[in-house]
């Protein structure tokens, strides 16, 4: 289950660093609510930096709709879509959303993953963020029965309790806001915390204390990740290099040998490749060296591609690569001083499209993921629809920024192929967005609904695509990609199902479900 609307804009729009100090900012209470109006959905806070003495003004309007959801700063900032000032009003709201100092009329939980906010276990809070009914039926049920606690370990509480003859399973786990993530399977959508939740956190209460989540920390775990970030690990001979601070009972790492550095992360390095074939006889002062994006369709899961960074030289005249394509290891830093133009601007849009990329932004909005099998992973693993809406979420603006450079060259890797310079063919780019047609042809008893897209004025069936991907969208040599997320879903979900046989009677239903956005031939 993804994050709240308000956390998933900041996550989506802001750089790691922005985020980073926009939490900072709310964690220290700089941001302060002015003005509040529950019918147009519209706050303003008062945001105090964290290096100045300065107030900005944070304007949010239409928070209770995650398409219309607008944010506005009175600060000069302009190297990104949000300011650390807004990123912290927006933890802000939501933090007054989740302990009900905010109402949001038509809110509905999902209980698969709720967030209680407090930083131990908390009577008063976990009584308001129950129902009255539930509450007292959880402290009922604890007179004569008790939850098993299955695993009790990192922060984590997995439970089982049979209510009213059905078996139910919760997760209680601390996340990185020293805040409770739960997760329970029960229908309950009114309140954040349901009766078998509320069964668990009491039962925890009264057996062990509010504190017991602190005292089932794995801080090896936490030590290990910041010394990571040096490139050391536990089983190293680092008490020379580090040493351990605690400050409310979490680590922090102090580094005294001012000789170690941090290390840029990797995963999985690529190789690069060389293809040895004689160049076309071209002038040294007429080649330069360009960069040129990949579409590798050799991945098995969806999206069904990878983009790979390429460098090789160029004929200014006739703007076409000649001779050796070398693929660049975009993990590692790339000495950008031989490559000609502003074509260095590409890496960190193809950095923000590795897999890696992929995987933070699902893990940041997935924080039930390693137990509900979301994250990807391994190519057999099946994707589920969850977590392919995320990965839309995030690719989709990406591409399009992509694919909207200027001068951008972009090759294929058709799928089976071996990665050589011969086996990429250059393709066509448009930034024209497209929106999903649709043909309802009536059979026998039966209609059958099949998928178009309209490019250079036909009307093209989806089958068409040249390319597996229903992200991207090839036909003759051109891609686009979808204008909106919602519309790349559909085509996600039409690739995964194909065309539908409909009755008479689910035609209407069916039309207003999948076509609101769309026009219907």
């Amino acid at each position: 289950m993804a994050l709240s609307p308000l956390i998933k804009f900041a996550y989506n729009h802001g750089t790691e660093e922005v985020i980073r100090r926009g939490k900072k900012v709310h964690a220290i209470g700089f941001a302060e609510l002015t003005d509040h109006d529950p019918l147009m959905h519209s706050a303003v806070f008062r945001v105090r930096d964290d290096v100045y003495h300065t107030f900005y003004r944070v304007y949010i309007q239409k928070y209770n709709d995650d398409h219309l959801l607008n944010v506005r700063c009175s600060c000069p900032y302009n190297l990104g879509d949000i300011c650390r000032h807004e990123v912290a009003a927006l933890f802000q709201l939501q933090d007054l959303i989740d302990r009900h100092v905010i109402g949001l009329k038509d809110q509905l939980y999902d209980q698969r993953h709720t967030v209680a906010k407090m930083k131990s276990i908390d009577l008063k809070t976990i009584r308001m963020l129950t129902s009255k009914d539930s509450f007292h039926d959880a402290e009922q049920f604890l007179r004569t029965n008790k939850a098993s606690i299955i695993q009790a370990k990192n922060e984590q509480v997995k439970a089982e309790l049979t209510l009213n003859g059905k078996q139910w399973s919760v997760i209680l786990q601390k996340n990185e806001e020293r805040n409770f993530d739960t997760s329970c399977g029960c229908a309950e959508t009114d309140y954040p915390l349901c009766e078998h939740k509320t069964i668990v956190f009491i039962q925890l209460l009264q057996t062990y204390g509010p504190g017991f989540f602190d005292s089932i920390r794995d801080q090896d775990k936490e030590k290990a990740k910041l010394l990571g970030i040096y490139g050391y690990k536990l089983e190293d001979a680092w008490q020379d290099k580090f040493e351990f601070i605690y400050k409310e009972g979490k680590p922090f790492l102090r580094v005294l040998d001012p000789q170690v550095k941090r290390i840029e992360q990797t995963l999985q390095p690529k190789r690069t490749f060389q293809e040895h074939i004689s160049p076309a006889p071209v002038s040294k002062e007429k080649s330069i060296k360009r960069l040129a994006v990949v579409l590798n369709l050799q991945h098995n899961q969806f999206p069904y591609f990878i983009v790979d960074a390429v460098k090789g030289e160029m004929n200014e005249e006739t703007g076409i690569f000649t001779g050796t394509l070398e693929k660049l290891d975009i993990t590692k830093h790339i000495d950008t001083d031989e490559i000609a133009g502003d074509d260095h601007a590409l890496l960190p849009l193809i950095r923000k499209l590795q897999p890696s990329e992929v995987n933070k932004f699902i893990n940041r909005n997935s924080p039930f993921a390693s137990i509900l099998d979301h994250i990807t992973g391994r190519e057999d693993e099946v994707i589920t629809e969850d977590t392919r809406q995320l990965m839309i979420d995030y690719l989709l603006p990406r591409l399009q920024k992509l694919i909207s450079e200027p001068g951008l060259h972009v090759f294929i890797l058709p799928k089976g192929k071996q990665y050589v310079t011969k086996n990429l063919r250059e393709i066509q780019t448009n930034t024209t967005g497209l929106y999903p047609q649709f043909e309802l042809r009536k059979n026998k008893t039966k209609w059958e609904w099949r998928l178009f897209v309209k490019m250079n004025g036909a009307m093209v069936p989806l089958d068409e695509n040249e390319i597996e991907s229903p992200l991207i969208i090839c036909i003759n040599g051109e891609i686009r990609t979808w204008a909106k997320a919602e519309d790349a879903a559909l085509a996600a979900n039409y690739k995964e199902n194909g065309s539908k046989q409909i009755s008479q009677q689910q035609l209407a239903g069916f039309i207003e479900n999948s076509t609101q956005r769309s026009s219907v031939k």
